[in-house]
């Protein structure tokens, strides 16, 4: 890459985190294939049922350009927009992170936004980082929520089990329930401070942040007062409400993503048991791995298929594979096809500055 600052070359691949990513996946797939039986799994994945595999995919495309919809809403104080082009921006954002470390993707489509509409490339990748921080923080408060509400017993009392046999702790529903309620409302409460206390809240930072050379410090705050002013584009109340209601739905209609998975390989199932392996998704693509979450995916899913439902390890396994490739593949497809479309280059994504 191309450090328009200092005009000399940087070479992503010689970033540690590409390679911490890569050993992470590689661990993975060691912890999901070292038993397996090879011609069960394959067995399961061709048997899987090919209509409910196309409807898998069919959500998967539809909830990007949900996506691109819930865009124009943040973009909406600097420019209004159609989500269509932005549908189509956000696929190449999925198809480049499931394909180059990095986080390519991101830079990709806010990229392609900016070329599309004529909105500053910054302020595109500002809304990016501030769409992320939504997902995140709808996905805790609905699995916050979700302990409450849903029984969970099998797959948690096998669960609990396990990690008593293995570190002697003992765990429960309703602790792990109010224990992440309470870091969820934490974080919540924090966020909501740092919003309406800016001023004070950097004040604060920058007396603990003393020790630090001041560089450090600098950059710390600078970037702290730049999240804190992302946390909300748009100031119209029922424009929040909306962004909302998208982000804990995208959540809600993955359920049915797994659960068709789930239906596709002969694998019964309830929507509880769905968002329980809807949730170790939200774990494997959280935890640093090569791109496509390859390893990470297989692993944890499969985990959770055995513990809702009291299958094999090789049958799924071949289950995680198939929901795997159910949302990797028609991300990637549209996405490399909607790069062809514009005629974006990977040269012009990889000269964008590091900052």
């Amino acid at each position: 890459m191309l450090n328009r600052s200092s005009g000399e070359p940087r070479n992503r691949l010689r970033d540690p985190k590409v390679y911490l990513g890569i050993a992470v996946s590689l661990f993975f797939f060691w912890l999901a294939f070292r038993k397996i039986d090879p011609a069960e799994t394959w067995r399961a994945m061709i048997s899987a049922n090919l209509w409910c595999v196309l409807g898998i995919a069919a959500i998967v495309v539809s909830m990007l350009f949900i996506r691109g919809h819930r865009w124009t809403l943040f973009l909406r104080p600097i420019k209004r927009v159609s989500g269509i082009q932005l549908g189509w921006s956000t696929c190449i954002g999925f198809a480049l992170n499931n394909l180059l470390p990095a986080r390519l993707g991101e830079v990709a489509r806010s990229l392609s936004a900016s070329r599309k509409t004529g909105v500053t490339f910054g302020a595109a990748f500002g809304t990016v980082v501030v769409e992320r921080i939504y997902d995140t923080l709808s996905v805790l408060v609905l699995f916050a929520l979700s302990l409450y509400v849903w029984d969970f017993s099998a797959p948690m009392a096998k669960l609990t089990m396990a990690i008593h046999d293995k570190f002697g702790v003992n765990l429960t529903q309703r602790g792990i329930a109010i224990n992440f309620s309470i870091l969820v409302g934490g974080l919540v409460t924090i966020i909501v401070l740092l919003k309406w206390q800016t001023e004070r809240t950097l004040r604060v930072a920058g007396f603990f942040l003393k020790p630090l050379p001041e560089k450090w410090r600098a950059k710390f705050l600078g970037g702290l007062r730049n999240f804190i002013g992302g946390l909300t584009q748009t100031t119209n109340p029922l424009e929040i409400v909306w962004i909302l209601v998208i982000s804990f739905g995208l959540w809600i209609i993955s359920i049915y993503t797994a659960y068709l998975g789930l239906l596709a390989c002969g694998i019964p199932a309830s929507l509880t048991d769905s968002f329980f392996v809807l949730m170790s998704f939200a774990i494997a693509v959280s935890i640093p791995a090569s791109p496509g979450y390859f390893g990470t995916f297989e692993f944890l899913s499969a985990t959770a298929i055995v513990l809702v439902s009291n299958v094999s390890w090789d049958k799924a396994m071949g289950a995680a594979i198939v929901l795997h490739l159910s949302n990797y593949v028609p991300q990637t497809a549209l996405g490399l096809f909607a790069l062809a479309r514009e005629g974006l280059s990977l040269k012009e994504i990889e000269e964008i500055p590091p900052a």
